[in-house]
């Protein structure tokens, strides 16, 4: 079993597929299906988006037959589609993985049962860099005796997100020699061949971009980007606002869930829930947050994309 074709074979089986011409006898030219891709948040283009590109093909007993690599200008060049050669007749099961990094570890994919998509982080579970964007899917395709090159389409999901964070704490006297940091934490870090999340460590997200940290008499302001895996309902992500007290010691100041807070957004005047289900979430990917505490640490105004979560003067 060849687990990875060459950038040669790549370029004669596009020879020979440019050769072919929809009037001739087909019988000599090159079989298989030609893949494009349509990625899922309407924000983006995959022909905008593409740098890399692997796919993993299984049959139907779930074992890699093959896996095939195109780089960006392979991609250009035949239209931003994919194509992968003719296989013995039957059902498959292709898994697509847009942009792999060094960040991205990809492991047991001999077999679709164990093939993990996971981010690499540092011992202490820390990522402090921004993250590349990376997309996934998955889809079963089928070869058959009687087709030469068919057309199939792979649906991409985008799983980073990127956050960016304004806090304002009115009220409170920052203690000498202190400071006022956040992360993001959350168990995200790992996918299965259907972009499923399994179970693994809390991540720490520390931003990758600080943009303001001023400290006013009786007022703090700061302002960061950090980027993050994908959310999904039900995870355990939550934005965390912390006081260091020199070099090493800290305390949590304040802490409030994501993705909770941010299922729960509706439009006031439909009562509409923006995010309900994670197709939604899927198809946002900034997010944009505000959020004011008093000197007690207590939250008085929660903004979102433009929606409050938590509005001024309102005690929810």
């Amino acid at each position: 079993m060849n687990k990875g074709i060459s950038i040669g074979m790549i370029c004669l089986i596009l020879i020979i597929w440019g050769g072919c011409d929809i009037n001739e006898d087909l019988s000599n030219c090159y079989r298989g299906i030609h893949i494009s891709f349509k990625t899922i948040n309407p924000n983006y283009q995959f022909e905008e988006i593409i740098g890399s590109l692997d796919l993993y093909l299984y049959n139907h007993e779930e074992v890699l037959v093959e896996k095939y690599s195109y780089s960006q200008q392979q991609l250009i060049s035949t239209n931003y589609k994919a194509y992968i050669p003719y296989h013995a007749s039957g059902e498959y099961f292709l898994v697509a993985i847009v942009n792999p990094h060094e960040l991205y570890a990809i492991t047991g994919e001999d077999e679709l049962i164990t093939f993990h998509n996971q981010l690499i982080t540092d011992s202490n579970n820390i990522i402090s860099s921004k993250l590349p964007d990376i997309y996934h899917s998955f889809k079963e395709i089928r070869f058959t005796e009687a087709t030469y090159v068919t057309n199939d389409t792979l649906m991409l999901s985008k799983n980073t997100n990127h956050i960016k964070l304004e806090v304002e704490i009115q009220g409170y006297t920052l203690p000498e020699n202190s400071s006022i940091k956040t992360n993001i934490t959350g168990a995200n870090g790992i996918y299965d061949y259907i972009n499923r999340p399994l179970n693994g460590p809390d991540i720490i997200y520390l931003p990758h971009t600080n943009l303001e940290n001023r400290v006013e008499p009786n007022n703090i302001f700061l302002k960061n980007e950090s980027t993050i895996l994908r959310m999904w309902i039900g995870d355990n992500l939550t934005i965390n606002i912390e006081q260091y007290n020199g070099s090493n010691f800290h305390n949590l100041l304040k802490s409030f869930r994501l993705t909770e807070i941010i299922t729960a957004l509706s439009d006031p005047e439909t009562g509409q829930l923006l995010y309900s289900t994670d197709e939604k979430l899927g198809m946002e990917d900034i997010f944009n947050i505000k959020v004011t505490l008093d000197g007690s640490m207590k939250i008085v105004a929660l903004l979102i994309n433009d929606w409050y979560a938590i509005r001024p003067d309102v005690d929810l």
